[in-house]
């Protein structure tokens, strides 16, 4: 996925907002829509170029140990959050 830079820092621009502020904002953003997809990564992280404006999605593959050490925790979350 791609953002329109040239049009976001003119929007930027004219709304008198800060560039950085804007950017992390579209990337959390992106991250909070994608853990909304069933089967989703708690590891992913969502970056955006600040050149290019091209969007990446990374995620984190565990290993056997790490998952066994994630799993507690995740069901912790769940059950706090019920």
């Amino acid at each position: 996925m791609d953002i329109d830079i040239k049009a976001l820092k003119q929007l930027v621009k004219e709304r008198e907002m800060q560039w950085e502020r804007v950017v992390v904002a579209i990337e959390e953003a992106l991250l909070a829509a994608y853990k909304k997809n069933p089967g989703s990564s708690p590891n992913a992280q969502v970056k955006m170029d600040r050149t290019s404006g091209h969007i990446e999605v990374k995620v984190t593959e565990l290993d056997a140990e790490e998952l066994e050490a994630e799993v507690p925790a995740l069901l912790v979350a769940v059950v706090v959050n019920v």
